[in-house]
């Protein structure tokens, strides 16, 4: 599955790479595990992780 931005023919990606060649494209890490998290709350130990982990920010925010 591709995201919209690092379609080659379309995107944000092929405008850069007009302008600067030797540009990398790069997939976005934070994408990569927002869908990692989403596919695995299926998972009763990852919904917790991801609960405790909301608790520890909220925590340290406050």
């Amino acid at each position: 599955m591709y995201n919209l931005m690092l379609v080659e023919q379309k995107g944000a990606v092929m405008e850069l790479q007009k302008c600067l060649p030797n540009a990398l494209k790069s997939p976005c890490a934070n994408h990569a595990l927002n869908l990692s998290i989403s596919k695995s709350s299926s998972v009763q130990t990852a919904r917790n992780t991801v609960g405790t982990m909301k608790e520890v920010i909220a925590f340290f925010k406050a």
